[in-house]
């Protein structure tokens, strides 16, 4: 495969996932696991299990297609959102603003972004 069929089938993976993990549903794969090459493996690794708990679409009456969610976890030892944004169009890269309000975050408190696929902090934080 060419570099940009394998970016495109990689960022084709990472949507379908990040969907499926949006969801809260179970995940499956049709896959054979012990016979995925390492990218899809590294997918499917980063993705389970589920928590189990489906984000909220931000931007249900928006649009058609729901393009942010979010959603609070909560855990004994500290607490957390997730977010997730998607773009429909993988053609083409977009741009949306929302506000911390609509993610259900505090204006006056300081957060900072991760990103999920990449596995690193974000250089800015949000306030």
């Amino acid at each position: 495969m060419a570099g940009n069929q394998i970016n495109d089938s990689l960022s084709r993976r990472r949507f379908i996932k990040s969907v499926s993990l949006a969801g809260g549903g179970n995940m499956m794969s049709g896959d054979r696991l012990v016979q995925l090459d390492p990218y899809k493996l590294d997918i499917l690794r980063k993705i389970t299990p589920s928590y189990g708990e489906a984000a909220t679409p931000i931007d249900l009456f928006d649009t058609d297609i729901q393009t942010c969610f979010a959603m609070k976890v909560e855990r004994p030892f500290d607490e957390w959102t997730v977010a997730a944004f998607f773009n429909p169009d993988l053609a083409e890269p977009i741009e949306k603003t929302f506000s911390l309000k609509r993610l259900g975050l505090d204006r006056t408190k300081t957060y900072l972004a991760y990103d999920f696929w990449r596995q690193q902090f974000r250089t800015r934080s949000f306030r």
